[in-house]
Parts: structure tokens; C-alpha cells; sequence
């Protein structure tokens, strides 16, 4: 069977702060008064600087890491790897997409776990679940997977607002697995009283049988079906079958008011041999790898289509595997490098072709401010005196190539009340986070709004110049007290 493991005059207020099972009711005082490549590409879409962001991979880390292989030859712009990291890696520019694994109702890794890694990651894309609609896989009926989703998207979004969250996605987009997912969102609208949260939309796009007790991807957990798609193993490379189950989706989602929401396909490709009663050789594992490239590039409709993406129907793709050449068992040809001598295949060397020949990839540099936060984190003033904070902001390079030299200023009100002097992140990789904190003296007790501007002369050249700048209100109070919760 196919499965996979795959901040004048002050009047006093009082303003109560959740602190987990403790309440803060703290006095402060508030101020008085009041073929459609590049070229073409993106000049119709305001997603992607360079359209190789598009092209992804999954890597399967039984046979080794990313760091493993050079896949700066590939060009590409992300990857998944079916976990979560505290630290992810971001070799040549690539960007990382989390994925929480479940088991029916329960998820790993655990909420203490997920809480110092969210922490450490703002504003990452996360996906709930593996393939929640396959037995052999995370296994969760619709009511199980709406209540752990709305678990850990409740979760993510309190912990960062400015985080992106989407479903596992499905193995395929047949009519039994949509039955699935529509009985998952009636689910959640009756257990919480509003429609299924996403950011984007996530599908995966195999051919495979759904049958009981046959190969395949089986039936989804609680759906009372024996079959759906009789489709067969020649079937599995069909490029018609393909591009149906991308329209199919894409009007799903029309027809759900969600049209506007990006679409990616974050697993597809080749999962059956090169053998006997099979015959998926290297040669039409490549062609049919370079067709879903094709069909992905120019795939566009005017009543379907993001239309921010000049109507294009599916925003990222990423291809299975960066390495995984033994599935199940099997010998594939669908791998990117060899697992062994660690080298690019010949299919690799496709995949890389398909970029660099069409020069799709484009170096951009783009610097956003992540967070701000202060130390203490829930400052008080006590006798009334000045105190000194320290805030530090995280600022992220969510562009493809480094840069250096990155200066950010603090700020209180607005930009032109700077706090201290300009600091300076001296190397900020692609995709990568860098920290910079400064003292705040003297500050009194008072609601200020606190911010910071990355590169505020406008000294770095970057995709986007309209998003350096963010800010957040900051409580200096004068007494706190502590009283708990009531629970019934």
C-alpha cells in the first residue's frame, strides 16, 4: 500500500493584563487630550520579487539533512521537511514552511515545545497536519481535526498574530477527500460559531487509488465510503489528472468565498517505481516533473485565480523529494540528489535547468521589523520614579540574498522622537532573524507607543520599501495587583 511517512496633564485608569492563570490590575496614567515566465510573471503579481520562490522541495531527513546536499544549484525558494525547528536552516536563501504533526486529535510537538519555537520564529508559515485525511498518515476524522486545529491555530495566533497558518493539506483533491475537508469546516463552524480560520490554502496533488484495502491513499477517517477515484497505477503520472484536481480545488474555493487566498501545493510528484508493472523510469519521472512546472508557470484564469497573482492558480509548489530515493522500499526516480554520494541527479540537474535557463531567479533583499519587546516585559514604576527599559525588536531579511550593515532606530510616538541611537545588525542572511536592543531611559509611568524603522535613510536597496516600520503600545505602570482567575 502507498502511504507516507512522509508611551501635561495624566488622569489615572486601570487596565487588566492576562498573565496565563493570573490577572494584573494595573493603575497607569494616560496622557490628557485624544508559458507566462518572469518576464511576464511579475509584472501581474505583487507575491514574489523573484518568481523562483516559487519552486520548492520537501526533504525527507531519513536520508540526511538539507545542509547535506548543495542545493544552491537548484535555485529554488523553500522547503518543508514535515517538522518543526527552533532554529531552521536557510541554506541559499531558501525559506521554511513549519509542519505540526498529528496523530487523530493529538499533536507533536507539544504546546511548551511549540511555544519557544513560535517565539523564535515570527511571522513563519505553519501547517497543521500531514495529509489529516490519509490513514496511513496523521489520521484524523473531521471532528477530531477541526478541534485540534482550531487548538493550535488559537495557539499560534496568540502567540504570534502575524503569523501565517493553513491546513495539512489532503493527499489529493478527489470529491471523497473535499467531502472530508467540507465536513471538517461544518465542524468547525458548529463547534465555534465562525468559518474554518486560514491564512492560505494547502493541498498536496497525488494520483493514487482510493479504495479499501488497496493501494493507494484508502478512504478518509470517518467517511463512510468503500471508494472513491478507481484510478490506476499508469494513472499516477497523468498531467490531465493533474491539472483537473488544481481547477477542482481552485473553484472549491471560489465557491467558498476564498478565492483571494494564495494556494500551495506543498507535496506532489512521483511516489511509485521505476520496476516491473510500474515503469516510472527517470525519463517520465522528468518529463512529468517538468509538465507540473509548465502547467504551474502558466496555469491562469480570470474567475479561479489569485488576483493578486495575475490569476494565477497556484502561488508555490514544491516538488517530493529533495532525496528520498528508497520510498517504502521502493527504488524511485523522483529524487533531486542521491542520498548516498550526497551529488545531484540527473533529474536535479532538470530541475535546476528549468530555473536558470529561464533566469527566474532574481536577488532581493527584503528587511521587516518582527517584534518589539521590553525588558522588563511588563514594566511598573512603583514608587514613581523613572525607570530604564531595555526593548529589542527582531528584525528578519525575508529576501533570498544577504546583506549587511543593517542600521534600525528606535522610536517613542513616532520616528522623529528617537530612543537612543541607531543600532546596527552587522550581517542579516536571507530569511534570516537578527536582534538589536537599546536602553530607554527615564521613561515615566504612562501607555506609549514604542517602534522601530529598519534602514530609515533608505540606504539598502529592497523589493519592498513600505514595510521597515512597526510598532506596539507599551504599559509603564505604577501598581499591579495580582488576583486569579476564576474557573467553573
Amino acid at each position: 500500500m502507498i502511504h507516507r511517512v512522509a508611551l501635561c496633564c495624566r488622569r489615572p485608569v486601570f487596565v487588566i493584563l492576562g498573565m496565563g492563570a493570573l490577572v494584573i490590575l494595573a493603575a497607569v496614567t494616560l496622557p490628557c487630550g485624544g508559458s507566462l515566465f518572469r518576464l511576464h510573471a511579475d509584472r501581474t503579481s505583487t507575491l514574489f520579487p523573484s518568481t523562483s520562490d516559487r519552486f520548492g522541495f520537501g526533504v525527507n531527513n531519513s536520508y540526511g539533512h538539507i545542509s547535506d546536499f548543495d542545493v544552491a544549484q537548484l535555485q529554488a525558494g523553500w522547503y518543508v521537511d514535515w517538522y518543526t525547528h527552533l532554529s531552521p536552516s536557510y541554506p541559499a536563501g531558501l525559506d521554511y514552511m513549519h509542519i505540526v504533526r498529528l496523530s487523530g486529535d493529538a499533536f507533536s510537538p507539544d504546546l511548551a515545545s511549540l511555544a519557544s519555537i513560535v517565539t523564535a520564529n515570527p511571522g513563519a508559515t505553519w501547517i497543521i497536519g500531514n495529509e489529516p485525511d490519509c490513514i496511513w498518515q496523521d489520521n484524523s476524522t473531521p471532528d477530531q481535526y477541526a478541534r485540534v486545529y482550531h487548538e493550535l491555530y488559537t495557539f499560534l495566533k496568540g502567540r504570534d498574530p502575524a503569523c501565517q497558518v493553513t491546513i495539512g493539506g489532503i493527499v489529493q483533491t478527489t470529491p471523497l477527500r473535499l467531502q472530508w475537508l467540507d465536513a471538517v469546516r461544518a465542524r468547525y463552524q458548529a463547534l465555534y460559531g465562525t468559518a474554518l480560520p486560514v491564512d492560505l490554502w494547502n493541498i498536496h496533488a497525488f494520483v493514487l487509488r482510493e479504495e479499501r484495502g488497496s493501494w493507494g491513499c484508502e478512504i478518509p477517517p470517518g467517511i463512510n465510503a468503500r471508494s472513491g477515484m478507481l484510478w490506476e497505477i499508469q494513472d499516477h503520472d497523468d498531467i490531465n489528472l493533474f491539472r483537473q484536481q488544481i481547477v477542482r480545488f481552485r473553484q472549491w474555493m471560489k465557491d467558498r468565498g476564498e478565492r483571494d487566498k494564495e494556494l500551495i501545493v506543498s507535496e506532489y510528484g512521483i511516489l511509485l517505481p521505476e520496476g516491473p508493472g510500474h515503469g516510472f523510469d527517470e525519463v517520465r519521472v522528468r518529463t512529468f516533473m517538468l509538465n507540473t512546472f509548465d502547467y504551474f508557470m502558466t496555469a491562469t484564469d480570470p474567475e479561479l485565480g489569485h488576483p493578486l497573482d495575475g490569476n494565477r492558480l497556484v502561488q508555490r509548489w514544491a516538488w517530493y523529494s529533495l532525496n528520498d530515493n528508497r520510498f517504502e522500499g521502493y527504488r524511485l526516480r523522483s529524487h533531486l540528489f542521491d542520498s548516498t554520494s550526497k551529488e545531484i541527479t540527473s533529474l536535479g540537474l532538470a530541475f535546476e535547468d528549468y530555473v536558470a535557463s529561464q533566469d527566474l531567479f532574481t536577488p532581493y533583499v527584503d528587511l521587516m521589523p518582527a517584534k518589539i519587546t521590553s525588558t522588563p516585559s511588563q514594566p511598573l514604576t512603583l514608587d514613581g520614579r523613572p525607570i530604564t527599559l531595555t526593548l529589542t525588536a527582531m528584525v528578519r531579511n525575508t529576501g533570498n540574498t544577504d546583506t549587511e550593515n543593517v542600521p534600525i532606530q528606535f522610536w517613542a510616538g513616532d520616528p522623529t522622537h528617537p530612543i537612543g541611537s541607531i543600532q546596527t545588525v552587522v550581517t542579516l542572511p536571507a530569511r534570516s532573524l537578527g536582534v538589536v536592543s537599546v536602553e530607554w531611559q527615564n521613561v515615566c509611568t504612562g501607555a506609549y507607543t514604542v517602534g522601530v524603522t529598519v534602514d530609515p535613510d533608505a540606504l539598502i536597496t529592497e523589493s519592498d520599501e513600505e514595510n521597515n516600520q512597526l510598532s506596539r503600545t507599551l504599559l509603564v505602570a505604577q501598581h499591579a495587583t495580582f488576583m486569579p482567575l476564576a474557573f467553573r
